[in-house]
Order: structure tokens, then C-alpha cells, then sequence
């Protein structure tokens, strides 16, 4: 069971599924939620997730015409969002506070990686939203 919180921990959840890989999109929202050149995501089967604590605290940003973004009101921290549509929710391993094992499997819409930024070598890497990710 994959369970993780915000940085003040008022907001909890857990996933009795969630994937192996971790991709990171270049994308420029990913990059200002983030403050980084990229977000670090997993997912999490729609059935598997839940919330246990503070869901009534999780704030909703409108990132892009109908794509949500959770974050906590509290700290700010940015939480998982579901995406019914795809039947997942895209967690931030860094949110995780069980020890889950995950290995770093891609690049996405590299299109937009800041010039300054030196991806790791040996990931898959696509410039745009792949279909086997």
C-alpha cells in the first residue's frame, strides 16, 4: 500500500496500486508548478486511490482547458490529481512517504526543456504526451 502526504500533512492518501516508472515532463506547466525543468510523476489506478485525511483542504488550479491540478491550501503542496478520462490519478513520488520502488523511465514533451537543462541520458524520450507512458 502506497501511502503519501503534503509537506504540512494535513492532506494524506493512499494507493493499494500505484506504476513502477517515474516520468519526468518537460512541459512548461510542469516547470512552473515544479519550479524546476521538469515534473516527476507515477500513477495510480482510479480504483486504488483515496484520500484519508484533509480532502477538504485540496485546492483546484485549472492548469489548461479542463486539466486540474490538486494542491494542498495549506502548504501548497502540489498533489495528486485524478484524471478520470484516463481511469489514473498522476501522483508526485515526492509526495510518497511509504518506500516504493520506482525507476526513472522517461522523458516527456521535451519540445519545451529549458536549453540550460541536462536530462539523464538512457531514458525513453518523446517530445510530446506519449501513448505508452
Amino acid at each position: 500500500m502506497a501511502k503519501g502526504s503534503c509537506l504540512c500533512g494535513k492532506i494524506t492518501y493512499e494507493a493499494a496500486e500505484i506504476g513502477a516508472t517515474i516520468t519526468k515532463c518537460h512541459c512548461t506547466i510542469c516547470q512552473k508548478l515544479s519550479g524546476s525543468a521538469y515534473g516527476d510523476y507515477t500513477t495510480a489506478p482510479v480504483g486504488s486511490f483515496k484520500w484519508t485525511s484533509g480532502e477538504t483542504l485540496l485546492k483546484k488550479f485549472e492548469s489548461s482547458p479542463g486539466n486540474f491540478r490538486n494542491f494542498c491550501s495549506v502548504c501548497g503542496t502540489h498533489m495528486p490529481t485524478g484524471h478520470p478520462s484516463m481511469g489514473i490519478y498522476f501522483i508526485q513520488p515526492g509526495t510518497l512517504d511509504s518506500d516504493e520502488t520506482l525507476a526513472e523511465a522517461a522523458h516527456m514533451f521535451l519540445r519545451s526543456s529549458p536549453p540550460w537543462h541536462k536530462r539523464q541520458q538512457g531514458l525513453a524520450e518523446f517530445q510530446e504526451y506519449p501513448s505508452s507512458v
